[in-house]
């Protein structure tokens, strides 16, 4: 379609709906701060000190040594539960 001189050129319109998925598809990548209610604590009971990886995250966490209590992701917990020396005091 020609444009006129001291028109402005039009674009095709696809009707909004690009704008419309935008806005109903949240950025998956983005994740909610984690507060702690969601966080596992773990105490170390064991003789010297230790880093165990979670299984699921693949997190390492450090325990420096006999009551040591460290915040685990709830995603590790069975993982770390699973751990001679290792036991969850606080959900």
């Amino acid at each position: 379609m020609p444009v006129r001189v001291g028109e402005e050129p039009t674009m095709s319109c696809c009707g909004g709906r690009r704008e419309q998925l935008r806005v109903e598809q949240p950025n998956r990548h983005l994740r909610p701060p984690r507060t702690m209610n969601q966080l596992a604590i773990f105490e170390y009971t064991g003789p010297s000190r230790t880093v165990v990886k979670g299984q699921v995250t693949g997190r390492g966490y450090s325990f420096v040594g006999y009551g040591a209590q460290v915040s685990v992701d709830p995603r590790d917990t069975a993982s770390l539960a699973a751990m001679p020396y290792l036991q969850q005091v606080l959900r």
